[in-house]
């Protein structure tokens, strides 16, 4: 059924290790590496924006480069506040945690260039 297998058993074992962290840790290290994701996603906003033609879009965002700016920066210095605040305590497991994205990409996509006839593999 075309069942993703592979992403299933890799959760499993990530949970499984995650099962001894204190709940503490594991709200901190989601804090993290969610407010990176909501910072990222909000900065493609703006991105778009100035890259898009804005007359043929059906999404505008009230406000105008003001209103898309503020959309970004306010919960971005919400997140930096909350880095600020743990990072004392928990400043290693919280760049690990940011980390760890890259490193799984990195690999994911060297394993996929060398697996022959991949139809998601970049061919020139």
């Amino acid at each position: 059924y075309g069942t993703p297998y592979v992403a299933l058993l890799c959760y499993a074992v990530i949970y499984s290790i995650l099962v001894w962290v204190p709940f503490e840790r594991l709200l901190i290290l989601d804090m993290w590496v969610t407010g990176a994701y909501y910072t990222t996603t909000l900065a493609l906003l703006v991105r778009l924006r100035s890259r898009s033609d804005l007359e043929h879009t059906g999404f505008r965002v009230p406000g105008g480069s003001l209103g898309a700016w503020t959309v970004v920066l306010l919960p971005a210095l919400t997140w930096v506040v909350a880095l600020y605040a743990t990072a004392r305590k928990d400043w290693l497991a919280g760049t690990v945690a940011l980390l760890s994205g890259s490193v799984i990409y990195a690999i994911m996509h060297l394993a996929r260039a060398r697996r022959p006839g991949d139809p998601a593999r970049n061919t020139r």
